[in-house]
């Protein structure tokens, strides 16, 4: 506990690795799936009983595909509330981090790293930290498949189960709406194609590089709004 206050207090500056909320949770089922089904212990309920297959189950079971009330309170909870039962990486979101972090000391300036662009990121970030963006293992990945999202695959997510999924998420995409406006590490013009990726992701209707930066897209305003009351009733 005194490292991480020492860290908030000492430092003037937040580094978050980051990626679009949408394909962070889908990549977050994709993992703790086959690494529990394999164990067979905890989170069983959720992998095992209710969602043994694709992530989009999850998004149909919350809209009411089905009638087992258990596996939707479930799917609620772990996307709509950052719940346990999914594991970690679910309860573990930015909106968690943001809160200890940036939102008790909002004068830190913030960079980040884009799994996206992960290697482009470190490599700049390094070179602007003095280093000479030189690293041993440069290029190299660990995935978990999730990288692929076709129809058969399990972290496919259909467009209108998407577009749903956005209103659910509203409070953790506009976190990282907020982290990607605010890090210095990042030029305008990549700030506005990782918004506009999002945005589409949410099945809105936005041309390249059509993001105003001084005045953002509201995704709270957007998450109460009747079209997301419409898609949750």
């Amino acid at each position: 506990r005194k490292e991480i206050e020492w860290l908030l207090d000492d430092t003037d500056t937040f580094l978050y690795l980051i990626r679009d909320p949408l394909d962070r949770v889908r990549s977050a089922f994709e993992y703790h799936k086959n690494k529990i089904q394999m164990s067979r212990t905890k989170h069983k309920k959720f992998y095992v009983e209710c969602f043994p297959g694709r992530f989009n189950d999850v998004v149909e079971a919350m809209r009411g595909a089905g009638s087992d009330e258990k596996c939707k309170g479930y799917a609620d909870r772990a996307l709509g509330g950052g719940g346990q039962g999914a594991g970690p990486h679910f309860s573990y979101n930015y909106q968690k981090y943001r809160n200890f972090s940036l939102g008790s000391h909002p004068s830190h300036s913030v960079m980040v790293i884009r799994t996206e662009h992960l290697w482009d990121d470190m490599i700049r970030l390094d070179k602007r930290l003095g280093g000479d963006g030189h690293f041993a293992q440069q290029g190299t990945k660990k995935t978990h498949g999730s990288e692929s999202y076709a129809s058969n695959n399990s972290t496919f997510i259909a467009p209108e189960n998407a577009a749903y999924l956005c209103c659910v998420m509203y409070g953790e995409i506009e976190v990282y709406q907020e982290l990607i406006l605010k890090a210095v590490n990042l030029s305008d013009e990549e700030k506005r194609e990782d918004l506009v990726k999002v945005m589409r992701h949410c099945q809105m209707d936005v041309a390249d590089g059509d993001v105003d930066l001084a005045a953002p897209f509201s995704w709270q305003e957007f998450g109460e709004g009747a079209d997301c009351r419409r898609r949750l009733a």
